[in-house]
């Protein structure tokens, strides 16, 4: 980077941590500078490249191609051509005949046993590779395959008659009862948009009697350098993995008159729609609300203290949901508040529960007043503080944990970065933006936020849930009822129930220890206490900021009487939820909001 670059964003850096309590709009739109780990840019061809150094695990690469073509972008007779077409890239290519491609790759290790994948969604398909880095030959290999799977796959007609009954088998199997569900409840949420007609398995008629010359238009038209981006990182020199990608994929011919790519949006609804689906064969009772908006990419400095609101008040939100899931009755095993990306042209808000059998109404009733209750009172301080103290936790345990991370996570994340547009940060980047924006965040700012999330225009309301005797289910038109009146009942402000107590109240006294020993060749420690417990200890280097502790007794339900061994199969859940001390399930969570710990007792 050019030094004069570097020192204007370090200026430009420190002076948006430095008045930040009157941030005038200019500096909020400077755009966020992506980590200075990736190495990215652009082909003359319009091919797209993120690579990135990363030792684990070592002698390995993770590869993604994406390619910013999905079901949305099919024609109306080519309705399932966008998954069929990533299946038929894996079956020939110019340099690689029929199943040689796979063949190879399996023989290297790196087949469909060990990572070879792809996928296929309404707006993208990935091609998901492993590439040892240690074998020049091999890594030359791989990234030829990949560069002629993007623009050389042959289509081989008898290939494709194999693959039509492989695909076919694959839509008969995806018409189960979580694909009954969806469908139903994606044709009232995405009414009147292209997405409601664009499942990406498609339809029977089009992936049984399609032509070659359809399934080839597809690939022409979509399957182009300027689409396409492909993520490496791994245990490999950047400049070189550069190279080697000019090399293979700038050879990609730039398209002439490219098919233009539309959008395709969603439209509105004024007032709020509700579905519910039920099935025999659905095992779960899920209950959603949900609001359409428009996609908010993290892209600049103004963007990204947005999302770290949007944080904030799903932090503090999903902290009071999860209060009523540990409460005497409850009316939902599990209850979250989030936002989330759907669809490209379309992100969405959401609380959305595993509701108990029957109780659909009382947990709707529960998520929105709660949401409710925040509009007309919002939240407190010693909430704030503890959302705060807890996503400044998760943000240092990320950095502390950088150089423990896998390639697979790294390639991932910048995958669903780019896949919705966002900018990659570092951990380091992530944690000095927000500590620097929260020392300026006021809670009536968050507080504000609800009157984005509560409202009639875009809101959804779903259920699905399984058709058995002796479930019911309110009609669609008694959730909107539900809805329609939450506004009018009376509610009391939130009490913030949290003991300041420490969690123990006294420490236990140190025993002496009795032998102790240590085993060079495994690098553990022994130790036996005067009490006779024995402790076996390892230190490792798979994940920094973590130490996990096991603590094994002899027992189990082989030493209860036959009558009793139902309740002791529920003592490992009852204690989960039981708190510790004088703190109950609720105020253990809130006391240990900015620490990382997990603990759990089996039986």
């Amino acid at each position: 980077m050019n030094l004069k670059k570097l020192i204007f964003i370090s200026v430009l850096f420190c002076a948006l941590f430095t008045i930040l309590p009157a941030l005038p709009n200019e500096l909020l739109e400077q755009p966020l500078q992506q980590d200075p780990a990736i190495l990215s840019g652009q082909l003359p061809n319009g091919f797209t490249y993120y690579i990135q150094h990363n030792p684990n695990p070592s002698h390995l690469a993770e590869l993604r191609l994406y390619v910013d073509v999905g079901s949305v972008d099919e024609d109306d007779d080519q309705r399932g051509l966008a998954h069929f077409t990533e299946h038929m890239v894996f079956n020939g290519t110019k340099n690689f005949a029929k199943s040689e491609l796979v063949n190879y790759l399996s023989s290297i290790g790196m087949g469909y046993a060990n990572g070879l994948n792809a996928m296929t969604s309404y707006d993208y398909t990935i091609y998901t590779f492993k590439i040892p880095t240690d074998d020049k030959e091999k890594l030359n290999k791989g990234l030829m395959i990949l560069s002629d799977m993007a623009y050389q796959a042959t289509f081989d007609p008898a290939e494709i008659e194999k693959e039509r009954g492989v695909i076919i088998e694959e839509w008969r199997m995806g018409q189960d009862a979580e694909s009954r569900i969806r469908d139903k409840q994606n044709s009232v949420i995405l009414a009147g948009s292209r997405y409601a007609e664009r499942s990406p398995i498609g339809t029977f008629e089009v992936i049984s009697s399609f032509t070659r010359d359809t399934l080839l238009r597809f690939y022409k038209d979509w399957y182009r350098p300027d689409l396409q981006k492909l993520v490496i990182v791994g245990d490999f020199d950047p400049q070189e993995i550069l190279a080697l990608v000019t090399q293979y994929f700038g050879v990609i011919p730039k398209p002439v008159n490219p098919r233009p790519k539309q959008e395709f949006k969603v439209p509105e609804n004024l007032t709020p729609v509700a579905v519910v689906a039920t099935d025999p064969e659905y095992p779960y009772n899920i209950l959603n609300v949900m609001w359409k908006k428009e996609p908010s990419p993290v892209q600049t400095y103004g963007s990204y203290l947005n999302y770290l609101k949007n944080s904030l008040f799903y932090t503090m939100l999903n902290s009071r949901l999860d209060e009523f899931s540990k409460s005497p009755n409850p009316p939902y095993s599990f209850a979250a508040a989030y936002e989330y990306p759907m669809l490209r042209t379309m992100s969405t808000a959401s609380i959305m529960s595993m509701f108990l059998p029957n109780k659909a109404e009382t947990a709707l009733t529960t998520m929105l007043t709660e949401a409710e209750r925040v509009q007309r009172y919002g939240f407190l301080d010693s909430e704030f503080e503890r959302a705060k103290a807890q996503i400044l936790r998760e943000l240092q345990q990320a950095v502390d944990q950088k150089e423990t991370r896998e390639s697979s996570q790294i390639a991932w994340e910048l995958v669903f970065d780019l896949s919705y547009n966002d900018v990659t940060l570092s951990p380091e980047q992530d944690l000095e933006l927000t500590k620097s924006f929260l020392t300026e965040l006021t809670l009536p700012e968050i507080n504000a936020i609800v009157t984005q999330l509560i409202q009639e225009k875009n809101m959804c309301i779903s259920i699905g849930a399984p058709e058995k005797e002796g479930l019911t289910y309110p009609s669609e038109e008694r959730l909107l009822e539900i809805a329609q009146h939450i506004s009018t009942q009376e509610l009391e402000a939130y009490e913030d129930k949290a003991l300041s107590a420490p969690l123990m109240s006294h420490l236990p006294k140190p025993v002496k220890i009795k032998k102790e020993s240590y085993d060079p060749e495994t690098g553990i420690y022994y130790w036996q206490l005067k009490n006779s417990i024995k402790i076996y200890a390892k230190k490792t280097d798979f994940k920094n900021d973590e130490v996990i502790l096991s603590a094994i007794s002899p027992g189990g339900y082989s030493r209860y009487n036959k009558e009793d061994i139902p309740a002791a199969e529920l003592v490992s859940s009852y204690l989960k939820e039981s708190g510790f001390g004088s703190f109950d399930a609720v105020s253990l969570s809130k006391a240990t909001a900015d620490k990382v710990v997990r603990v759990s007792l089996d039986v």
